[in-house]
């Protein structure tokens, strides 16, 4: 059987046992040449118990001096030697003031049971028997030699059997406290692991998680929730932050009444929006409460999904009951027009009505168009090698040429999208920004300016015209569907454009950026943190 108790801890152990035995040297020295001990100790052979005490005592020193340098190593044979030692030493002291009768030999138990904690059982056993023997041995050497009284060999022999109790008891406990330390070993290993594999789970989750104290502190956060917070993600322990105001608000109000609704929170102007739910830890007033942070992006994909399956069912079955009347109308119109007999205020009328049905027809096909919508199939592009193509593909399909700036970081961005959507989402932003530049500065200009989100680790694109902007009455409608400030506008572009970024879990945002410059921005989704399972389009 091995060693019962690991080295370091064997180490420890035989340190401690070696103040005993040098505590015990010098008192039994003092002893010996006190005269208040006369008669106490070593009153058989008072110059052997002195030679010996001192050996005894040397010994131990220097043992201890060992101990305590950084670089010895406690073995089983050292400790076998040790024990040996005492055994011999205390046998001598024992005989040297007059045998089993003075009482010494009860100290030899103190080092059977030390050697059946340090040792194999194998090994503490024989050193049960080695012990055995020299008490037995120096009662006979006295009673046969030194014709000391008989009975002392009586009490070394029940000495003896002592010894083996002693060491039989010893190495069980010794046992017991092994296999349990070796469970709380393994339990605490066990339990390290499992908090480890918990801390990156948390870590990894895409919903936020925060952990706070009574007081609004912040005792745990992961990174999810630093990003929608807009706040620097920190792994030091305890967090030096406390809640967010926006947070904290509808903490408190939840705290008021546990039923109470609350409404999805945005941290910033570019940021995504998300659902707040609170968890009290337990009922008493300084609980801890956790906090869970839900980017609402998933739900708008699901919305997303159920939103086009029954504009698809619509569209499919009014189609039909619109374009072919449309068709006739139009058609009719034409017609008219070409009279020869018609008067010039009923060919205006014609040219509305005429207008009107393409206007009309131009809505049914926007419809039509996102209710028909493919399946979107993301892809890893590097934005820097894809933009060039778009540009080019792009001028090949407009009359007049326009100025169509492109700055990029020289590190690859690289992005998980549908290409065939991104290219819609573009063509239809990049429209937009160059009609509004030329209307501002007589030129068609467009910027398109890619960077890396260092927080974040995601990429985005800003599209930035030189028109005068949207207006804030305007604002807040600015993606609804149907929505349009011009007279000829059907209001499903930028809708559309929204609706393809959310189907690849991107985010696309109006603002005005630092030189305070009209601009679209699309936030890419992590390549690999994308979530690969929801599909956005029926």
């Amino acid at each position: 059987m091995k060693n019962n108790i690991s080295l370091e801890t064997n180490r420890d152990l035989l340190k401690i046992y070696t103040y005993y035995r040098l505590l015990l040297a010098g008192i039994l020295l003092a002893l010996s040449t006190s005269v208040s001990g006369q008669g106490l100790v070593g009153g058989t052979a008072p110059l052997l118990f002195v030679t010996v005490a001192s050996l005894y005592t040397c010994v131990n020193l220097i043992i201890l001096l060992a101990l305590i340098h950084s670089d010895f190593t406690s073995t089983v044979q050292h400790t076998f030697i040790v024990i040996v030692t005492d055994i011999i030493a205390l046998a001598f002291l024992m005989h040297s003031s007059g045998g089993i009768a003075s009482g010494l030999g009860v100290l030899i138990i103190i080092s059977v049971a030390a050697a059946s904690i340090f040792l194999p059982n194998q090994l503490a056993t024989f050193l049960a028997a080695i012990a055995s023997t020299v008490v037995i041995a120096e009662s006979y050497y006295s009673s046969a030699v030194l014709h000391s009284d008989m009975a002392s060999v009586f009490k070394s022999g029940i000495l003896g059997m002592l010894l083996f109790a002693t060491s039989l008891i010893f190495q069980n406990l010794s046992k017991r406290i092994y296999t349990s330390n070796l469970i709380a070993s393994q339990n605490a290993a066990a339990a390290a692991r499992l908090e480890q594999l918990n801390h990156h789970i948390v870590q990894r989750m895409r919903t936020g998680i925060i952990v706070v104290s009574y007081d609004y502190h912040i005792k745990v956060m992961n990174e999810s929730a630093a990003q929608l917070l807009n706040m620097p993600y920190e792994t030091t322990t305890p967090l030096q932050k406390t809640l967010p105001d926006i947070v904290k608000t509808h903490l408190q109000n939840w705290k008021k009444d546990r039923y109470i609704k609350l409404s999805p929170l945005k941290a910033g102007e570019t940021l995504p929006t998300f659902l707040v739910n609170f968890s009290q830890l337990d009922d008493s007033d300084i609980s801890y409460t956790l906090i869970f942070l839900e980017e609402t992006a998933h739900i708008t994909q699901h919305a997303q999904q159920l939103k086009l399956a029954s504009l698809g069912r619509l569209t499919a079955s009014i189609a039909h009951e619109i374009r072919n009347p449309l068709g006739a109308i139009s058609h009719a119109a034409q017609l008219m027009k070409e009279s020869e007999t018609l008067e010039d205020a009923d060919r205006r009328l014609t040219d509305i009505i005429q207008n009107h049905c393409l206007r009309m027809n131009q809505v049914v096909e926007n419809v039509l168009q996102l209710s028909r919508r493919t399946r979107s199939n993301p892809q890893i592009i590097i934005l820097q090698e894809w933009l060039p193509s778009f540009i080019e593909d792009y001028i090949a399909t407009v009359s007049d040429i326009p100025e169509i700036t492109l700055d990029m970081p020289l590190a690859p961005l690289p992005i998980k999208i549908d290409p065939s959507q991104l290219s819609q989402v573009l063509t239809n932003l990049v429209d937009n920004g160059l009609r509004y530049s030329e209307i501002n500065t007589g030129k068609p200009t467009i910027l398109l300016q890619g960077r890396l989100n260092r927080q974040s680790e995601t990429s985005y694109l800003d599209i930035i015209d030189e028109g005068l902007g949207i207006s804030e009455d305007a604002l807040p409608h600015l993606f609804e569907p149907f929505y349009t400030t011009e007279k000829t506008g059907t209001g499903l572009g930028l809708y559309i454009c929204k609706e393809l970024c959310e189907a690849n879990q991107a985010r696309l945002d109006y603002k005005f950026n630092s030189d305070d410059k009209s601009c679209f921005r699309i936030n890419f989704v992590h390549p690999d943190r994308s979530i690969d399972n929801l599909q956005n389009m029926v």
